[in-house]
């Protein structure tokens, strides 16, 4: 069985590493066609893929599993869930700036800003 082979990046030092990594993975796993593997590669090649250590790997695994995308089993591997086609919305950490820079790949418009108001 073949595995699963995420898109690259480059990694942004603005925003979390995990963070980054995990919507990465989630871009590939919901962008995937439905004939694509749903075994993820190990933690190890998943971390040096991206160039990430362990530690931050299983940290942005953890996020797309509290979401239900993926499950994770021990000693068998980490699996897409099969019906794990749409997300929930995305959370932005960061500045605009920083998410504008991590997603130079793709078009963004703000659609709307308020100021809070001053006390």
């Amino acid at each position: 069985m073949t595995s699963f082979a995420p898109d690259s990046i480059v990694l942004n030092r603005k925003l979390p590493l995990w963070y980054q990594v995990s919507q990465s993975l989630r871009a590939s796993i919901l962008g995937r066609s439905p004939q694509d593997p749903l075994r993820l590669p190990t933690e190890e090649q998943l971390a040096g893929h991206y160039g990430v250590s362990v530690l931050t790997m299983r940290q942005a695994l953890k996020e797309l599993e509290d979401e239900g995308l993926i499950t994770r089993h021990r000693r068998r591997g980490t699996f897409i869930e099969p019906d794990a086609r749409r997300g929930s919305p995305v959370r932005l950490l960061g500045s605009v700036d920083a998410i504008v820079a991590q997603q130079s790949g793709m078009t963004t418009h703000l659609q709307g800003h308020r100021r809070p108001a001053r006390p």
